[in-house]
This record gives structure tokens, C-alpha cells and sequence, in this order.
């Protein structure tokens, strides 16, 4: 069997495994050549500066769900720099599934939850009994978030090498 196969092979049953766990999968059996965490890091960036400028606007909704879109990219550029990619939206769940090289601290940990609770309230407006998300988002909770996706931001700068 080629490695071409191998690696197919490989990546198919973790795939299998993966589906049937849940939504996320983290696939670590990548060629090293693939290291894409240099794109990720500089969108989640971005997304950071998106952040703000929505606060900066009033729109705290799309503040809450620009400061998510910022941790979820950082996490991933941890995990491309690692070798490996992962699919899913969850922060939490995919920095649980980080090498156990890699400690995350509770503080992260902890705004990686706070971040997970926008994902969808942040956009839909089923997310709530009554109302659109506008309504439920403020200053001070787009302060919050930015701040949350800061702290994960750098968290996963410092351990990207």
C-alpha cells in the first residue's frame, strides 16, 4: 500500500471516529508541510479588529460573534502549528483536544466558555424567547468578549513557535 494510501486510509477511519464522538475533529495524522497557523493567527487579528469596530458602532451582537470568530481562529492556528487541523466551532472542545503538552490555564479555559455561549445567540434570533440578539447585547458585554478573545488570542500567540 502506498503512504499516500496509508495516510488516506488513516484519516478515514479517524474521520469515522471522529463523526460518531461529535462535531469536532482533530486530525493530527497531517503532512507537516500543511502548517497553515500563520493565516489563522493573522485572521483571528482581524476578526479581533472586526470586534471592535462593531462596539465602536453600537452593533454589540456582532461584536459578541467577532470576538468568538477571533478565539476559534487563534485556537486553530495552535492546532495547525501543532500539525493538525480541526472542524467544529466549540473553542472549549477544541482546547480540550490539544496534546497534553500543551496546558491550557483555567483563564482560558474560562473565556473560551463565555465565548461558546455567542456563537449562535450572537446572530439568531431564535437564540432568545423574544427579540433579536441586539437586544440582548451591550457595551459592556462587547467589552467583555473582546477582552476574552484577547486572552486566548495571546494565550495561543505565546505557545505558537
Amino acid at each position: 500500500m502506498s503512504i499516500a494510501r496509508s495516510i488516506a486510509a488513516a484519516r478515514a477511519t479517524l474521520m469515522r471516529r471522529h463523526r460518531m464522538a461529535g462535531a469536532i475533529v482533530l486530525d493530527y495524522v497531517r503532512t507537516r508541510d500543511m502548517n497553515r497557523a500563520a493565516d489563522w493567527l493573522k485572521q483571528a487579528e482581524r476578526d479581533l479588529q472586526v470586534a471592535e469596530n462593531s462596539a465602536a458602532t453600537g452593533h454589540h451582537e456582532w461584536a459578541a460573534f467577532a470576538a468568538h470568530q477571533c478565539a476559534e481562529k487563534a485556537v486553530k492556528a495552535l492546532v495547525q502549528s501543532l500539525h493538525g487541523s480541526v472542524r467544529g466551532h466549540g473553542i472549549t472542545e477544541i482546547l480540550r483536544s490539544v496534546p497534553s503538552s500543551v496546558v491550557v490555564p483555567e483563564e482560558v479555559m474560562e473565556a473560551a466558555g463565555e465565548l461558546d455561549r455567542v456563537y449562535l445567540t450572537s446572530r439568531h434570533p431564535n437564540g432568545f424567547v423574544v427579540g433579536s440578539p441586539g437586544d440582548y447585547f451591550s457595551e459592556g458585554s462587547s467589552k467583555r468578549y473582546i477582552a476574552w478573545s484577547g486572552t486566548i488570542l495571546e494565550f495561543c500567540r505565546s505557545q505558537i513557535h
